[in-house]
């Protein structure tokens, strides 16, 4: 018989604790929405929906060397939403990021509703949803506009419905269509959706005949068949639309894919707190994994995803809330070990819990570092005189700020990775530069026109990218119109940017 939870643990105080959790952790990525800087990858995928409201296609034009063609790795389903919110709304930095975090908050409360089904008691449920809630790689995918996070929202939808024990006959031809399809949204998001799916169908597959008697085997059949059709004809489609499988697998064979399929085990310092914690209450457990269809899904999906997907990029938060489901589920499981139990979720919360309020602490001490006002009132200057669509090379933070107003950006990467010629080509093409002056002198042909600098104030567990990407701290430069058009300075070249796909 298990024990009963402790009467704090019982009592509505842990409820209103674990309310309280939230809605701080949802003011402070509000407000981190709203308040920071873009950075390269966001960047890259707003420059290719903005395109795409645009009428131009799925392309991306913020680097020189990347134009020519649609950029076709991913599905089309987040471009595809998020070009519908510019059309209709307009290109905004925290609008953009915002269906990120809603699907964030949902895939946590989804996978906690599946506990739930799956008889976990109701103090781990809450402490899952504090440990997701927390986990620092969670709070930095959500507050991005990359697409990670929704198509894991899309496999928590197929999680849960495949999960589902009492639906009625009657829906059951329309739950399993709809199992494969929120899956195959998954996959048309981002193709490591692919590698969450092991859950679905290890927890699911039992609930293909449950209550149907002799006839189970059929109906098992009948419904699997059903949600392989719903799953595959979404993506036949998006295959076919690129001209077929060749066209396709051609797209996934490229460098950039390759180089991002690997193993990764073990991921960034504080990841892998929650990744050993889960790994050792597997093997304190293991006789319950083998009787569990929950546990054996989560760590099917841990090891499956840990196979295929390289940590180069923010990868992270798209397993994490996987681990630490299989994490709360195993703690609800083994009844002995009480201590170290407690030790190892105090050692899952605390991490995060310090990197999130010191990130809110943050958000008011250094908020003028964040207020390009100067560059909005010249921004506005410009656009009074009738001054649109102009050139202009930047850092990635203004991708936003530049091209809401209709102005041309290349990302400043573009210029300091081209030859010599090419980019004072681009620099006698250029209406708008800013970049980390550094007491150097203005550039030929241009003039300061906005000087953008700041000293953050800093704090300990934010490290210094953190504060290097999320301030503005350049220079604004105008083209001098009283100027000569004489050759630009050489631009001395640095390594590329890696745009994580």
């Amino acid at each position: 018989m298990k024990r009963q939870p402790s009467r704090l643990l019982r009592s509505p105080i842990a409820g209103l604790l674990l309310v309280a959790l939230l809605l701080i952790s949802l003011v402070i990525n509000l407000a981190t929405i709203i308040g920071f800087p873009s950075w390269d990858d966001e960047a890259f995928m707003a420059n290719i929906s903005f395109n795409l409201a645009q009428g131009q296609g799925r392309i991306f034009d913020m680097l020189p060397d990347q134009q020519g063609g649609e950029i076709n790795r991913y599905g089309p389903v987040f471009f595809a939403f998020q070009s519908f919110l510019i059309r209709h709304f307009g290109l905004h930095d925290w609008l953009f990021r915002l269906p990120n975090l809603a699907c964030t908050y949902l895939s946590i409360l989804l996978i906690a509703m599946v506990l739930r089904g799956e008889g976990v008691a109701r103090k781990w449920i809450a402490l899952y949803t504090a440990f997701a809630i927390l986990d620092i790689s969670t709070n930095r995918s959500l507050v991005s506009g990359r697409m990670d996070m929704m198509a894991t929202f899309f496999v928590t939808i197929s999680l849960y419905l495949a999960s589902l024990r009492t639906a009625p006959l009657q829906r059951e031809w329309l739950r399993w269509p709809l199992v494969g399809t929120a899956a195959a949204l998954g996959f048309l998001t981002s193709p490591r959706a692919l590698f969450l799916l092991p859950v679905v169908i290890i927890l699911g597959w039992p609930n293909t005949w449950i209550g149907q008697g002799r006839r189970s085997f059929n109906f098992a059949l009948r419904h699997t068949s059903i949600a392989l059709v719903g799953f595959l004809g979404p993506i036949l489609l998006w295959i076919w639309s690129l001209g077929g499988f060749a066209a396709y697998l051609a797209v996934q064979e490229s460098g950039v894919v390759r180089e991002h399929i690997a193993p990764s085990f073990l991921r960034s310092p504080y990841d892998n707190i929650g990744i050993l914690t889960m790994l050792i209450l597997a093997l304190i457990g293991v006789r319950r994994v083998l009787r569990s269809p929950l546990l054996q899904g989560l760590l099917a999906t841990y090891i499956m995803f840990s196979f295929f997907v390289r940590e180069v990029g923010p990868y992270a938060a798209m397993i994490m809330p996987f681990v630490l489901a299989t994490s709360a589920a195993l703690l609800s499981e083994i009844q002995e070990l009480r201590l170290l139990k407690a030790l190892l979720a105090a050692l899952m919360i605390l991490p995060g819990g310090l990197v999130l309020a010191a990130r809110g602490a943050d958000l008011p001490l250094n908020a003028h570092c964040r207020q390009a006002s100067d560059l909005q009132t010249l921004l506005r200057r410009l656009q009074s005189e009738g001054k649109e669509g102009l050139k202009a090379i930047a850092d990635w933070k203004y991708y936003f700020q530049l091209a809401a107003p209709g102005h041309q950006v290349m990302a400043l990467d573009g210029l300091q990775n081209e030859g010599e010629i090419q980019a004072r080509q681009s620099l006698r093409n250029t209406d708008i530069l800013i970049r980390n002056a550094a007491g150097s002198a203005a550039p030929e042909h241009f003039k300061a026109a906005a000087e953008l600098s700041c000293k953050p104030r800093r704090l300990p567990l934010l490290p210094g990218s953190f504060y290097e990407r999320s301030i503005y701290n350049e220079t604004v430069y105008l083209r001098s119109p009283s100027q000569p058009d004489r050759q630009a300075p050489p631009v001395s070249p640095r390594p590329p940017v890696q745009v994580a796909p």
